[in-house]
């Protein structure tokens, strides 16, 4: 699940979700249903340059797209998990 030793970072679904895919197919049951949250912009997320290189990288190296590419990006952004707790509009 979500750890962040393993992953501090914004996008901690995407990662968990690769970690699982490690392990085998996923299976969602027929009547799931799930819809984002609105979503801030900016540091929070990824470019389309990091989001295009993720869907180009072959499966077995995107345990290394997110740890030794990623990871170093979105520190550079201050792109914490802690970030998408902030509601900047509810204070002052």
């Amino acid at each position: 699940g979500y750890s962040p030793e393993i992953w501090p970072y914004v996008l901690e679904d995407h990662e968990v979700m690769n970690r699982i895919l490690g392990h085998g197919r996923a299976v969602y049951d027929r009547d799931f249903w799930c819809m984002p949250s609105a979503r801030r912009t900016g540091q929070t997320s990824w470019t389309l340059a990091e989001q295009l290189r993720y869907h180009a990288t072959p499966f077995p190296r995107q345990q290394a797209f997110f740890h030794e590419f990623l990871a170093g990006r979105l520190r550079a952004r201050n792109a914490t998990a802690l970030m998408l707790r902030e509601r900047s509009w509810e204070t002052g």
